[in-house]
Order: structure tokens, then C-alpha cells, then sequence
């Protein structure tokens, strides 16, 4: 077929079947959408049919190399016309009864009596002494009404025990009413376990230990005590994401989202090829330029920042390390074109409830999460100074807090 004719199959036409070639060739299409999100892909594929899930196909080709053939499962290899001669399996049995052995000598004289019991059953199970049940099993379903009825009459569930069946049908019916009065009035455990988590609106009013609490709750507890200092909130219209960066690299309060949404649309925009290959496609490249390219003062959820999308993005255009902190995932955004220029910054973000960033302030010399998949195949050799700048951040980062799982 023509449209298996791509380089992405290079490596896999001729030797696996059609149908493997069109599950692998819609998965492709559906990385225009996921990219390299392992949460958005959901890695389902894999385990059900043996094939590359779609963002391995997309890490495929932002690596610039065809998808490998040992990466499909067997069972889509091309088939040969020569039967194949499967050998018998020699098993051998003498260590195993060496074993009942030693424990039929070490055993007491009734227990040897059921091992050996046991072991005739096993080589003539004529000789079981198990027997077909002798009445009538009732199977599952909705019985009817007859024996519904009957059923009811023998019933024995909800009686009274011996004791209580001596008081008079008075005193049942007191009882009763009491335990139906106390089932009632009970307040329910969910109120008192569940904590309820508070909207994006009402995190403006709490104080900075309240801020500070309220949000890393939702984190692993070493994140608290060894990483974050301490949280600052920004306006929730919609550019939540492009008013941390700003803030963080000391720009306006009022306008400075706008100058890095600027910022980011001429990296873009230059430097069309490398983002077309790191996002996966045309597609991927104009939904970050329609996101991008928004200036009115609230937004929608299209055009918020998204990641891991816009992380390295952001991070090339301003020369700085970018952390951003989800209790999902933990991901380092670095950059893709040049190295580190004298002491560059790096900054920190927190998504809380999925919806909303905040500014996080990490405590002196604090750790970070390693790098997000794909950057070390894409990166200019320039960038390959950023390694020797933050690989020791990342060990100890593994080292004390590893990461959630997928």
C-alpha cells in the first residue's frame, strides 16, 4: 500500500503484516494530537497488541530514525511457508519428587497418609474420593415469583437472635424504630474523611502559609519539606503560566506575560524546522502558534501554556532552566539552541488542580527533576553544556524523591 510507503516504515514493511502497518499508521496520526504526553496517550496499545504506543512512535520520529522491528510483538512477523519443527520440552521431574521425598520422610504418620492420598489422586483420579453433587444446584438469575415468595418464608437473615425472639411484637417493633432512628441520624464518614479542594478563586484569599499547605497537600511530602519555599499566586485569567515565567524573570507585573508570549512566538517562528520536529508535525506546530499568538486580556483554555508543548520553547527563548511541578509528573525543560551564558536562572512553576500555575520559590541549592524525554536528541551541541550545569540536580533529586508512577 502507498501509504506505508513513508520512512517511519522503513524498517518494517515487507516483514510484518498489513494489519500491524494500519494500527501502526493511525497511532502516527493520533501523535499530530498526544505527542510525547505519556499521560494523554494512556499506553494501552502496547500492552493489547504488542505495537509501539503512539507517543513511542512520535519519540520515534523526533529522534529522526524509522520505528525498530524489535519493537513489535512476534506474532505480526511475517508468517513463512516452511512449517517449523517445535521440539518437545525434556522436562525432568527427580528434583521435584526428591523433594515430596524429604517431606514425606520428615512428615508425622497422618500426614503421610494424606500425601500419599494426595499422589494416588494425582496419577488415577478414579480414585478420588470427590463425588457429583446429589441435589439440584440453583443457578444465577431472577427467580420467580413462587420461589421468590418461598425464599422469603425461610428466610433467615434478618431474625431475631434466641434472646430476642422472647420479647412480644411491641417490643420488635420499638427496637426496630430505634436502629431505624440511629441508621438515620448517623452522619455520614465521607463528610469526614474527604477534604473538599478549593477553586482557583478562593486560593486569592488565603495567607502564604494557607497557599503554601492548601497546594503541596497534593504532593509527595518530601516535595514540602526539601524542595519548595514557599508559593506566590497570580491573577486566574487564563495566562496563569505566562505570569510566573514573567515574574520570575523580574518583568512587569501588568505586562509582562505578554512579553513572553512575544518572546516565545519569534523563537517559534524563527526557528520553524527545529519546533516542527520536537512538536511532531505541522499540526502540533500551528495549535502551539494559535495558543501563542493571543494578547486579549482573558483566555480560554486553548490558548493557556501548555506542556510539555511550549517547555523547551520557553526555555530557549529565555536561556534559563524551567521546572514544572505537577503531582502527576515531575518534568526539567532545558534549551534547545545554546548553552549556559554566566549564572542562569532557574525557575520553578506548580500546576495545581490542573487548571491554575503558581509561582514556587526552591529552597537554596534544592534538587530537580531530570529533563523531559527526547530533549538530548533534539538539542544543538551547543546546548550539551547544560548537562555538566544541572546532572548532579537531577541524581539528587532521584535520590530523594524519585518520581510518581506512570
Amino acid at each position: 500500500m502507498h501509504a506505508h510507503r513513508i520512512s517511519d516504515f522503513n524498517n518494517l514493511r515487507g516483514f510484518i503484516s498489513r494489519s500491524a502497518l494500519n494500527i501502526l499508521l493511525l497511532e502516527k496520526k493520533k501523535g499530530e494530537q498526544v505527542g510525547i504526553e505519556v499521560v494523554k496517550c494512556g499506553c494501552v496499545l502496547k500492552r493489547t497488541h504488542g505495537i509501539p504506543n503512539t507517543h513511542e512512535v512520535t519519540q520515534y520520529k523526533c529522534e529522526g530514525h524509522s520505528i525498530l522491528l524489535t519493537s513489535i510483538h512476534q506474532r505480526w512477523r511475517q508468517l513463512s511457508d516452511v512449517p517449523m519443527n517445535i521440539s518437545k520440552r525434556s522436562l525432568d521431574c527427580t528434583r521435584v519428587i526428591s523433594l515430596v521425598r524429604n517431606r514425606f520422610e520428615d512428615a508425622t504418620e497422618e500426614q503421610q497418609c494424606m500425601l500419599l492420598r494426595g499422589l494416588l489422586e494425582l496419577a488415577q483420579p478414579s480414585t478420588t474420593n470427590m463425588e457429583q453433587p446429589s441435589t439440584n444446584v440453583i443457578r444465577k438469575g431472577r427467580p420467580s415469583n413462587k420461589k421468590a415468595s418461598s425464599q422469603a418464608k425461610n428466610n433467615t437473615k434478618r431474625d431475631p437472635s434466641p434472646v430476642g425472639s422472647a420479647h412480644t411484637g411491641k417490643e420488635q417493633t420499638t427496637q426496630q424504630s430505634s436502629t431505624t432512628s440511629k441508621r438515620r441520624t448517623r452522619e455520614p464518614t465521607k463528610n469526614i474523611v474527604c477534604k473538599r479542594r478549593r477553586t482557583i478563586l478562593q486560593l486569592k484569599d488565603l495567607t502564604e502559609e494557607e497557599l503554601f499547605e492548601e497546594v503541596l497537600d497534593l504532593f509527595d511530602p518530601k516535595i514540602k519539606e526539601h524542595i519548595i519555599e514557599r508559593l506566590e499566586n497570580v491573577a486566574p485569567d487564563g495566562h496563569c503560566g505566562y505570569r510566573c515565567c514573567a515574574e520570575l524573570l523580574n518583568m512587569s507585573k501588568d505586562d509582562g506575560w505578554k512579553n513572553v508570549r512575544q518572546g516565545m512566538l519569534d523563537e517559534l517562528r524563527d526557528h520553524r524546522d527545529l519546533y516542527m520536529t520536537q512538536l511532531g508535525g505541522r499540526k502540533n506546530y500551528k495549535k502551539v502558534e494559535r495558543a501563542l499568538n493571543y494578547f486579549i486580556s482573558t483566555c480560554s483554555k486553548k490558548y493557556w501554556m501548555q506542556f510539555p508543548e511550549m517547555g523547551c520553547l520557553f526555555a530557549t527563548t529565555f536561556n534559563c532552566v524551567l521546572c514544572v511541578l505537577d503531582p502527576k509528573q515531575y518534568t526539567t525543560y532545558l534549551p534547545l539552541r545554546i548553552g549556559p551564558i554566566n549564572e542562569p536562572n532557574i525557575i520553578s512553576i506548580v500546576l495545581y488542580d490542573d487548571i491554575h500555575f503558581l509561582k514556587a520559590f526552591l529552597k537554596p541549592n534544592a534538587p530537580i527533576p531530570k529533563v523531559v524525554p527526547g530533549w538530548d536528541h533534539l538539542r544543538y551541541p551547543d546546548a550539551n553544556e547544560w548537562k555538566n550545569y544541572v546532572s548532579h540536580k537531577f541524581a539528587e533529586w532521584e535520590a530523594l524523591i524519585g518520581y510518581p508512577p506512570i
